[in-house]
């Protein structure tokens, strides 16, 4: 009687052991798709050309949001010389008691006084909810959202009640552009060809991280690399942030969460943030 017990959880144990490969099997062999039903902000794609000194970016987001959930649906098309983009900023958003949890993003100044924002993220079908955990399963497809500041940013501290923090960066004109050709690259990449998001190998930090070697190329072997609420400090270090301030005064300098929400509406948003610490 208790060997065949026995010989019966055999049965259950093996079981459960195909069952799990094949699901795995499932998992690590789906292939990442454009075409999805996908939830608010992640249904447009950006991508863009360069000729000579002319940049174009297509499919640009410019969001009113109503809720985290909801938004005025709207994206415009952008020309402008290369050229012209001689700042960048690195913002670090946060939102848990954990210092070394954030979300990383890069800002661009171009033309006379212009902005966008690049950020890295998952993309999310209706209905989906961020996990970290299913993050390493090939779950969400990766997207690079390029966005008005006054679309991203208020969406972070206004309606979700985030941290934000935005720092210039301490960087040439010939550099920015260079991050910003090596992000262009990118963009058009995934446009083409889908890729899976990965918490370890292919987030928000570890894309930037990446396209910021054209600054500094130590920044990649740096801990910012998978703790991004490190990022700050890393970048403070290295001599990438645009201060002569001590580094335990930089993040109440920089901290523009209060001011991104109070003017969220306001039509000159990006002059008005910047007015905290410029």
């Amino acid at each position: 009687m208790a060997d065949r017990k026995r010989s019966n959880w055999k049965f259950v144990w093996l079981g459960l052991a195909v069952f799990s490969m094949l699901v795995l099997l499932f998992i690590f062999t789906r292939q990442p798709s454009n075409n999805r039903e996908w939830a608010v902000g992640y249904a447009v794609m950006p991508y863009g050309e360069i000729e000579g000194d002319v940049v174009s970016i297509y499919n640009i987001r410019n969001f009113t949001w109503i809720s985290e959930d909801e938004a005025l649906v709207s994206y415009f098309n952008e020309s402008f010389n290369l050229s012209s983009m001689d700042k960048g900023y690195f913002l670090v958003e946060t939102w848990m008691e954990l210092d070394a949890v954030a979300h990383i993003m890069f800002s661009f100044e171009y033309g006379n006084g212009s902005y966008f924002v690049v950020s890295v993220e998952s993309r999310k079908e209706k209905g989906e909810k961020y996990s970290s955990v299913l993050g390493f399963f090939n779950k969400y497809e990766l997207i690079y959202v390029i966005g008005s500041e006054s679309d991203l940013l208020p969406l972070r501290t206004y309606h979700r009640g985030n941290t934000l923090y935005m720092y210039p960066i301490n960087a040439t004109p010939e550099n920015v552009q260079k991050l910003f050709v090596d992000i262009l690259g990118r963009v058009n990449s995934l446009y083409d060809e889908p890729e899976w998001y990965h918490v370890v190998r292919s987030s928000c930090t570890t894309n930037l991280i990446d396209h910021a070697e054209q600054m500094s190329p130590r920044i990649k072997a740096g801990r910012a690399r998978y703790f991004p609420g490190y990022s700050d400090k890393v970048a403070y270090e290295l001599g990438l942030i645009d201060t002569d301030l001590p580094y335990e005064q930089i993040r109440t300098h920089f901290n523009v969460t209060s001011v991104s929400a109070k003017v969220r509406n306001y039509p000159d948003f990006s002059k008005r943030i910047r007015e905290v610490f410029e």
